[in-house]
């Protein structure tokens, strides 16, 4: 519940949501991330879309109303994608240059 109070959703709408339309939370959770990646991909082509609390709702009230379960849409897949393929590969550090780190850190912390 508290992903659709940080939306903006109503308190009462929330928990009818949640508790009385039994909203599982993997569909509020993609109506929201479908909601930022239509919003990204706005602002990147100088569309008008911000993702509001009516939107969500309106959203969540449709999947249940055609008794679908929300899943990402193509342009939320693409964003993810494109997101994935940004990102450099991850390479852990090895202990000794973990410690010389940390204690350069500390130091400059002037931590002991």
């Amino acid at each position: 519940m508290s992903l659709l109070l940080r939306r903006g959703v109503d308190q009462k709408v929330a928990n009818s949501i949640v508790y009385d339309q039994h909203t599982p939370l993997s569909s509020i959770k993609e109506v929201i991330k479908n909601g930022l990646a239509k919003e990204i991909e706005a602002k990147s082509t100088g569309g008008r879309f911000k993702l509001e609390a009516g939107y969500i709702v309106k959203a969540l009230n449709q999947a249940r109303n055609e008794c679908k379960v929300v899943n990402p849409t193509k342009l939320c897949k693409k964003l993810v994608a494109n997101l994935a393929a940004s990102k450099r590969p991850y390479t852990p550090l090895e202990p000794k240059e973990f410690d010389k780190r940390r204690k350069r850190q500390l130091a400059a912390l002037n931590v002991k």
